[in-house]
C-alpha cells in the first residue's frame, strides 16, 4: 500500500523543542491498485523536472515498476522486464528511471513512456542498491544548505503555480552546478560482494572494473554530496571509501562489530555516519582519506602482510588486529554514538548536516 501524507497549513499544527513532531501530515490519499502488493523502494521525479511533484515511482516486488500520478492516486503506465523483484528505483535529473534487481542487473528506462534503454550486466548476484552522483541534490530541490533557515520559520510552500515554477527553476540551476558538463554516475552494490560504476546515460559499459574488496554482501552505498566520493555499508562489518570518478579504493574504516546496514553523508563531504547491527551508530571522518592512500603506499611489503584479513577461530576473515591497523582506526573514527539496545536499521543526515537520525529494532527514533 502506498500512502501518501501533506503538511497542514493550519499555524496550531507546529511544535517546538518538544515530543511532538513539527509537522502533523494528514494522509491525502492512498492509491487503491497499490494495495496488497509488496513494495521494495519509491523515487519522486526531480522538482526541477516536474514543480509540481506529481509523480512518483513505485517498485514491487513483483517485478513492475509503476509511475504513480499522485494527484489522481491512478497509474500513469508500468513499467516490465525485470525477471525478479525489483529491490531499488532511482528517478535521474535527466528524466531517466533506473532500477536494481534481484536478476543481477540493473535497467535504464525513459520514464515518459517506459521503454528499455539498456540492460547494465556485470554483478553474479543479486543487485542490492543504486545511487546518482547527484543524490543529494535531487533530493533537496529549491533548497540550499547554504541559506538554511530554521523549520519553525519556513512558510508553508504556496500553491502559486509561479511561485511553483520558481522552485523548480532555482531546483535546475542547483542541479545543473552539482551535475556539471558531465553525465550522471550511477553506483551498485551487490551479493556479489562488489560494486560498480557507471555512466548510463551514454555507455552500457562500467566506467572501471568491478570494485573489490569487501568480504561480505554490499548493503548500501552513497555519493557523497559533491559526488567526488563514495561510501558503502557491508556485512564484513566494514566501511569504505571509494574515488566516485574511477571506482578506486581509498580508505576501510573499521569499528563495527557486526553488520554495516546503511551510510549517509554530511552535506559538506567531510563526514560519513554508518548504523549497524552491533546498535551503534558511528560517524567518521573523511578529511585524511587520500593522504592514508598516499601513505598506503609507502608501507613496506611485511607490514601490508600484517594489515591483510587473517582467519579468526572460526575460519571467518577478519581485519588484522596489528598496531599500524589500530591506528588507522582510531584515525578514522570521530564519534561512537551509542543508545539504541538492538540493531539500528534506518539512518539518515539532515540535509543541512545538522542533525543525524536513527532508528531500530528497539522501536525507538534517536536525533
Amino acid at each position: 500500500m502506498i500512502c501518501l501524507w501533506q503538511q497542514k497549513e493550519a499555524g496550531n499544527d507546529w511544535g517546538l523543542c518538544s515530543t511532538h513532531p513539527l509537522i502533523k501530515p494528514q494522509l491525502a490519499a492512498t492509491p487503491a491498485c497499490s494495495k496488497g502488493r509488496w513494495i521494495r523502494s519509491l523515487s519522486w521525479r526531480p522538482l526541477h523536472l516536474d514543480a509540481e511533484c506529481r509523480q512518483l515511482a513505485v517498485a514491487y516486488q513483483d517485478c513492475s515498476i509503476v509511475i504513480w500520478d499522485t494527484y489522481t492516486g491512478q497509474p500513469i503506465h508500468t513499467i516490465t522486464g525485470h525477471d525478479k523483484p525489483v529491490v531499488s528505483v532511482r528517478w535521474g535529473g535527466t528524466d531517466l528511471i533506473y532500477s536494481a534487481s534481484q536478476d543481477r542487473t540493473i535497467r535504464v528506462w525513459r520514464s515518459k513512456d517506459g521503454v528499455l534503454c539498456r540492460t547494465l550486466n556485470l554483478h553474479g548476484h543479486w543487485v542490492n542498491c543504486l545511487a546518482l552522483s547527484t543524490d543529494y541534490v535531487l533530493r533537496t530541490g529549491a533548497f540550499d544548505p547554504a541559506c538554511a533557515q530554521l523549520v519553525k520559520t519556513v512558510p508553508v510552500l504556496s500553491k502559486d503555480p509561479e511561485a511553483k515554477l520558481k522552485l523548480a527553476e532555482t531546483a535546475k540551476s542547483l542541479y545543473e552546478k552539482v551535475k556539471g558538463s558531465n553525465p550522471e554516475r550511477l553506483v551498485a552494490g551487490s551479493d556479489d560482494n562488489t560494486l560498480s560504476l557507471w555512466q548510463p546515460e551514454i555507455d552500457k559499459k562500467p566506467l572501471a572494473p568491478r570494485m573489490t574488496g569487501h568480504q561480505g554482501v554490499v548493503n548500501d552505498v552513497k555519493f557523497s554530496p559533491n559526488g567526488r566520493l563514495l561510501a558503502s555499508a557491508s556485512f564484513d562489518h566494514s566501511v569504505k571509501i571509494w574515488d566516485g570518478f574511477t571506482g578506486q579504493f581509498l580508505a576501510t574504516m573499521f569499528g563495527h562489530v557486526q553488520d554495516v546496514y546503511l551510510v549517509s553523508w554530511s552535506s559538506d563531504s567531510r563526514l560519513v555516519v554508518s548504523c549497524s547491527k552491533d546498535s551503534t551508530v558511528k560517524v567518521w571522518s573523511i578529511n585524511e582519506v587520500r593522504r592514508w592512500n598516499q601513505e598506503s603506499v609507502t608501507v613496506s611489503k611485511e607490514e601490508k602482510k600484517k594489515q591483510i584479513f587473517a582467519s579468526d577461530i572460526t575460519g571467518k576473515k577478519r581485519p588484522s588486529s596489528s598496531s599500524s591497523s589500530v591506528h588507522q582506526r582510531k584515525r578514522h573514527l570521530l564519534h561512537d554514538l551509542p543508545g539504541h539496545s538492538d540493531a539500528v536499521y534506518a539512518l539518515d543526515w539532515s540535509p543541512d548536516g545538522q542533525y543525524v537520525v536513527s532508528g531500530g529494532k528497539d522501536r525507538i527514533l534517536k536525533l
